[in-house]
């Protein structure tokens, strides 16, 4: 009973470690070198072309989610709608700009929202989203994101100039992530994480 457990736990800090591994990063427009002498980027974030789950939007989600926990107790989904929508400021988004502003503080680079003064914008659109979900034993699940990672010059869209596709990051499922928003706000962290030390070679 010991082995079975034993591989059991091996096998999990495999697969976690798999997909720690997995996501990638690529520049898919314009070069980041213009970077280099830069310290303060405003940051703002988009939802609106992600899908989630198998759902192919974020809309159908919320509706059928915001259903079925109504059907379930009157007055739940609503309050679930708006939990769902606060996470995305309360721990979503900074999750990631902490976690960027940590990998890159060597540096002293700063990444921030309103930032006014500062010359470009990272705009970044969340492409996909998956919950993932913590259940008994090893049920479990990671959340998981998709990111396309913009750049523009000061706050004109029609400037843009680089783009980054970062896919398949990884949050957590671990015994501390029942709450959909702490599963999924790592992966924000993860994501900010990884770009930031992507970013370094600039820097360096």
């Amino acid at each position: 009973m010991k082995k079975t457990y034993a591989i059991q736990v091996i096998i999990l800090f495999l697969l976690m470690g798999f997909n720690l591994n997995a996501q990638k990063i690529e520049v898919i427009k314009g070069d980041l070198s213009f970077l280099k002498s830069v310290k303060l980027l405003n940051v703002e974030f988009n939802y609106d072309k992600m899908t989630v789950g198998q759902l192919p939007s974020e809309g159908e989600y919320t509706a059928k989610k915001v259903k079925e926990t109504n059907d379930k107790e009157a007055g739940k989904g609503d309050q679930w709608l708006t939990e769902w929508n606060d996470n995305k400021t309360i721990k979503f988004e900074p999750a990631f700009i902490t976690s960027f502003n940590k990998a890159l503080k060597k540096y002293g680079v700063t990444l921030g929202k309103k930032e006014t003064s500062a010359k470009y914008t990272l705009n970044v659109s969340t492409t996909f989203m998956e919950i993932g979900f913590t259940g008994w034993s090893y049920a479990k699940k990671n959340s998981e994101l998709h990111l396309l990672l913009t750049f523009y010059e000061g706050n004109n869209h029609d400037k843009e100039i680089a783009v980054v596709k970062l896919v398949d990051v990884p949050g957590t499922a671990g015994d501390y992530s029942y709450t959909s928003g702490v599963r999924i706000a790592s992966a924000y962290t993860q994501a900010g994480k990884s770009f930031g030390k992507y970013l370094v070679k600039v820097y360096k």
